[in-house]
């Protein structure tokens, strides 16, 4: 979601004067988050965004895959036929399966960014992506008094539990992201020869 309103607020990497006018913020935050105009991959910003745009296509695929495969089978079933569980599927496959399809195709066919950084840059930065989810679920915790997922929750799985899901949740989404450069390669690699094929005839 993130990653498709950026694109709807600053696609080019900026805003207008008068958008800037509305406010500091308003103007950072898009502009931040945008492709980069420089050419120059060790640059800050190419960092910030680099990260960003790692995340926004690996972490989809791990919440799809820790929903459907860990939370969906201990799920509680809802009155059929309700409105509330028309809502609840509405909103699951939103954020478990739709997440995923937006991914795929900006990955497969909608990418057009610049070569990110190195692999261990973009490891280290979806590692640290996940870790800001745990200070964010802890966060959760203090304000509403229960965590998101009982698996965070050290009453219900106790550390060793807690630690275990940090551990699973942290190798799949390394799994997740070396597939889904690997597409990014299987797709540079189509367009190449297609355009061989184009410039060859």
């Amino acid at each position: 979601m993130s990653w498709t309103l950026q694109h709807i607020l600053a696609p080019y990497g900026r805003l207008s004067q008068e958008e800037q006018a509305k406010g500091i913020l308003l103007a950072q935050i898009p502009t931040g988050l945008s492709v980069p105009t420089s050419t120059d991959t060790k640059s800050k910003k190419f960092l910030v965004f680099s990260t960003f745009y790692t995340a926004s296509v690996t972490f989809p695929f791990v919440v799809s895959i820790a929903y459907w495969l860990a939370l969906y089978p201990s799920q509680t079933v809802l009155d059929e036929g309700t409105k509330c569980e028309a809502l609840h599927h509405f909103i699951l496959f939103s954020t478990t399966v739709l997440n995923s399809v937006i991914a795929f195709v900006e990955i497969m066919v909608l990418s057009s960014v610049q070569k990110q950084q190195d692999l261990a840059t973009q490891v280290a930065g979806v590692i640290a992506t996940y870790l800001l989810y745990g200070i964010w679920t802890a966060f959760g915790r203090f304000i509403t008094g229960e965590y998101v997922y009982k698996y965070y929750d050290p009453d219900f799985a106790g550390w060793r539990g807690v630690a275990t899901t940090d551990i699973v949740i942290l190798s799949i989404t390394v799994t997740v992201f070396f597939s889904q450069r690997g597409l990014h390669v299987l797709r540079e690699n189509l367009a190449w020869k297609a355009e061989s094929g184009l410039s060859g005839r």
